[in-house]
């Protein structure tokens, strides 16, 4: 694409550059936006809308806990 568009060595990254890239794209990456489709089939669920943004024994813990109660004995 960079040869169709004859973009020459002006518009390579710097290491800076590539590097800020990549922490805005990781940053962005782990901020939930309760409106993205992930957030909302979460809510869907039941689930909180952070749930895929939180961590495995966390998510582990979340789905374990409803079950906790169903299984319960009826008193």
């Amino acid at each position: 694409m960079r040869d169709v568009l004859k973009l020459g060595r002006a518009y390579d990254l710097t290491w800076a550059d590539t590097l800020a890239l990549k922490s805005a794209g990781a940053l962005a990456e782990r901020i939930p936006v309760k409106s993205s489709p992930a957030c909302q089939a979460s809510m869907r669920l039941g689930l909180p809308y952070d749930f895929l943004y939180r961590s495995r024994a966390e998510q582990a813990r979340l789905l374990a806990a409803p079950r906790a109660l169903e299984e319960a004995p009826a008193s």
